[in-house]
């Protein structure tokens, strides 16, 4: 993976700190698991295949002409199938991403989970945000410098790429995996059911200056309940466990 020397780095910071913390360089090498895989952040920067939709579905490749630019050839097998088994029909002059990445991972997780659960925070979708008017571009962004853009071929190596995560592809090849729903919301609600706005004021209350306090605790609400709380989706799978009712879906997203 693509990640391994950046967790090699981490591995060697991490482990005289810490003798506690295993690391793997693969999900396959973990012994099955009786617990939760718990994932933020992680799949909107697996590598992801970009198509648009023309005449027939078409994927975007990269070449190199006095400068890079794109070229457009008719999709694989694969891309076509991926976009088939989850029944959208891209309409025509529309792009998206689709993330291959994200159902090995799945699959590998699904495999070495015995019984527990898998919660995934990301950036993300379902299928029915996926062809509304503002989307015909996809969501692959690249953030340099703290601002936000869509110059893929700017600052190259210097700027950070993600896309946002199809979670309607986690739950269906999720379950063909054995994996069951538990449940879909968003950080805003999750945070929200477990208690988030008391124990930030628990945690402030040691302050001496109550209107510091205050402020700290607004702002962190905002940042965290109101600009990123929408954005972040939070999925529960479970496996090898009663379905129960869990303390984080307890205020769930309109909807779902």
């Amino acid at each position: 993976m693509h990640h391994r020397k950046k967790s090699a780095d981490a591995q060697a910071g991490q482990k005289p700190v810490d003798d506690k913390v295993e690391w793997y360089d693969s999900i396959s090498e973990i012994p099955a698991i009786n617990g939760c895989v718990l994932s933020n952040e992680l799949i909107d920067n697996f590598t992801v295949h970009r198509v648009v939709m023309e005449k027939e579905l078409m994927e975007v490749f990269v070449d190199y002409q006095n400068g890079f630019c794109e070229l457009l050839r008719p999709a694989g097998k694969t891309l076509k199938a991926y976009l088939s088994e989850l029944g959208i029909d891209l309409p025509k002059g529309f792009g998206t991403e689709i993330n291959l990445q994200a159902l090995d991972w799945i699959s590998e997780v699904a495999s070495a989970l015995k019984s527990g659960y898998v919660i995934t925070i990301d950036y993300g979708y379902s299928i029915a945000d996926m062809c509304i008017p503002g989307k015909e571009k996809g969501t692959l962004l690249c953030y340099y410098k703290h601002s936000v853009n869509d110059s893929f071929y700017e600052h190259i190596g210097e700027q950070d790429m993600s896309s946002f995560v199809n979670f309607s592809a986690l739950r269906h090849w999720g379950e063909k995996n054995g994996l069951r729903e538990a449940g879909f919301t968003d950080q805003r609600y999750f945070l929200t059911s477990l208690g988030f706005r008391e124990q930030l004021l628990n945690i402030l209350s040691g302050e001496q200056d109550v209107v510091l306090a205050a402020q700290k605790a607004a702002h962190i609400g905002h940042t965290l309940l109101i600009e990123m709380g929408s954005k972040y989706k939070v999925l529960i799978q479970e496996k090898g466990v009663a379905h129960s009712p869990l303390s984080g879906l307890e205020i769930c997203a309109p909807g779902e």
